[in-house]
């Protein structure tokens, strides 16, 4: 999830936020120097490109910012020296500008202006953790003193910045306008009399996207993710798009617009598609999220499963997860067709924005009504395709609810059908890696169906179907990372395997499911090697047994761990006609039925 950010800082970007600042950290200037010929370059190119006018305002006891950016004026300090800048505004929050090795924050930043908004009157402010701010919000008045300088590492013009010493809130508000620009305002050259600035540009179009949140506009300007990430979409219009100015300052060079918040940015005409878009191809699928050829938005999807939470590993943040269908990509009888399903995450470190849903969680994890989208929710949502370990994912950064089917039943969709007068079940059969040891006898390798990839996130039903194995564990070897203290064992995820070598998994869990649980609580701790199909002692409510025949089992396939299994959603996608048995509950201290 790494991110390059060329817009303010010598650095890596770490986790660009959406509505929330990017998080950087700096690599060691050319010949490990600190500012020398880096802002000497910057300083005699940029400024003597475009010198001012000198006629900047008179501001008693230090210097407006136009006397910062404006080389002619009478107060204009050299390179290094100590300002003061009373009564300055800020346009936008404190963010974090840059982060030492630790992904500690070592350097943050925000943009002030002098009032009334002018051309040179904006400049980026940057401070260590160790100077006392207050909170910043946009329309605070300050007074500012530390050392201004110029940056660049090779660009065509420099940065202005003041690296602060003090920064004191003066009370009261006074918030600055944008001024209005045209894309050819901020060119190399004329874009130096909008440095630091809040502009605003209107109606215009999405010319491309590319890597690290950027995207760029017709007539070359870059907008980019520094303080909060828009999913462009080639080809849409703006009605409007607001920011501060900032400027690329390695060696490429270039003026940034760096929107604020959502409400910087006022969206006119925007292309659409539909689920089935991201599965065969007319969206490219990303290996991650800053590709070019991935963003898209997603229109009026149809919400298929609950939404699960999925603890993060190193490798990945912590996410929201459901599962949407398009009610588009259906048969004559108005069940789904293959690519019609995808999974959908948002990110708890930056929940979309425009969001119709908060994700709140009572103290169980479970979610309160309306918090986070439900089954029959139509939405609409802005993102990239993408995938997670090979499983196809769309990130996204903005969700609205559009309807419900019970509202508007032409959004209605029904199970792909499997079974019982529908498509052979053995179509779905997703394989199994190959254990040759004979620990695993009856585990051995399966191979998947040849298209069971297209039906990968689809909302499936199997009718008719039998259960064959009732416990389908999973095996680890002793040198797999998944095994304990080098034990070989197979351990029982809650799965079993029905007609067509079908396997049936356990993701969603918001219930006491069909598969039941291992009793694993402060009072009965059951070690991971124990959670096995023969400890049958420690398991609860487990109603699978050999022969049952199910009129109908319902639920998404999801690809894990090279793996197609169909997962009910919750006990009602389980509906046994012969065979059921009885939960199994033969722990004293296992729940009451």
């Amino acid at each position: 999830m790494s991110r390059f950010s060329s817009s303010l800082s010598l650095s890596l970007t770490v986790g660009a936020l959406v509505a929330l600042p990017s998080v950087v950290a700096c690599p060691t200037p050319p010949d490990g120097g600190g500012d020398g010929a880096g802002e000497g370059e910057g300083e005699g190119e940029g400024e003597g490109e475009n010198p001012g006018t000198g006629d900047c305002p008179v501001v008693d006891g230090g210097q407006s910012v136009c006397d910062l950016q404006d080389p002619s004026s009478p107060s204009h300090p050299g390179d290094g020296a100590l300002v003061n800048l009373p009564g300055v505004v800020a346009t936008t929050t404190s963010f974090v500008l840059d982060k030492d090795d630790t992904g500690a924050p070592r350097l943050y930043g925000v943009f002030v202006a002098d009032t009334p908004n002018a051309k040179r009157g904006g400049v980026l402010v940057e401070y260590a953790p160790t100077v006392t701010v207050p909170t910043v919000t946009i329309g605070d008045v300050l007074t500012i003193t530390g050392q201004a300088r110029e940056v660049s590492i090779g660009a065509p013009n420099g940065e202005t910045r003041v690296t602060a010493q003090t920064i004191v809130a003066d009370g009261g508000s006074a918030p600055v306008a944008p001024l209005p620009v045209t894309a050819a305002d901020l060119g190399e050259i004329d874009g130096e009399d909008y440095e630091g600035a809040l502009v605003t540009l209107s109606n215009v179009t999405v010319e491309s996207t590319g890597n690290f949140g950027q995207f760029t506009l017709a007539g070359g300007v870059v907008v980019d993710d520094t303080l909060f990430r828009y999913t462009a979409i080639v080809g849409e219009t703006l009605t409007s798009i607001t920011g501060v100015v900032g400027y690329n300052v390695f060696t490429g060079g270039g003026f940034r617009l760096l929107p604020r918040d959502t409400r910087d940015i006022v969206a006119g005409e925007r292309p659409t598609n539909g689920v089935t878009d991201l599965n065969d191809g007319t969206i490219e699928r990303c290996a991650f999220d800053n590709a070019s050829g991935c963003p898209a938005v997603i229109a009026d999807a149809v919400v298929v499963s609950p939404v699960i939470f999925d603890r993060g590993s190193q490798s990945r943040f912590d996410r929201f997860l459901f599962w949407v269908a398009d009610a588009n990509n259906v048969d004559a009888d108005g069940r789904l067709n293959a690519g019609s399903g995808v999974m959908v995450s948002v990110l708890k470190e930056r929940l979309p924005t425009s969001a119709s849903y908060n994700f709140a969680q009572d103290d169980n994890r479970e979610f309160l009504p309306g918090a986070a989208p439900e089954i029959g929710d139509v939405v609409t949502f802005r993102g990239f395709n993408t995938e997670d370990f090979g499983q196809g994912e769309f990130e996204a950064s903005e969700l609205q609810k559009v309807t419900t089917t019970t509202d508007s039943p032409d959004y209605a969709v029904l199970p792909a059908l499997f079974g019982d007068n529908g498509r052979d079940p053995a179509l779905l059969k997703g394989g199994r890696p190959d254990f040759a040891d004979g620990d695993f006898a009856g585990l051995e390798g399966v191979t998947a169906a040849a298209d069971v990839a297209q039906w990968q996130g689809v909302f499936v039903e199997l009718a008719g179907v039998q259960t064959t194995n009732p416990c389908y564990a999973v095996p680890f070897d002793p040198d797999s990372p998944d095994a304990v203290n080098g034990n070989s064992f197979a351990r029982d995820f809650g799965n079993f395997l029905v007609t067509g070598d079908v396997e049936v998994g356990d993701l969603f869990r918001l219930d006491q499911s069909f598969a039941g649980f291992f009793l694993d609580n402060d009072t009965n701790d059951i070690p991971d090697t124990a959670k096995t199909c023969a400890n049958v002692a420690d398991k609860c409510e487990d109603s699978r047994s050999a022969g049952q025949t199910f009129d109908k089992l319902v639920g998404i396939v999801d690809f894990s761990f090279n793996v197609h299994r169909v997962n009910p959603r919750s006990a009602a996608d389980i509906d046994v006609s012969t065979g059921f048995a009885a939960p199994n509950t033969p722990a004293d201290n296992c729940p009451a039925q």
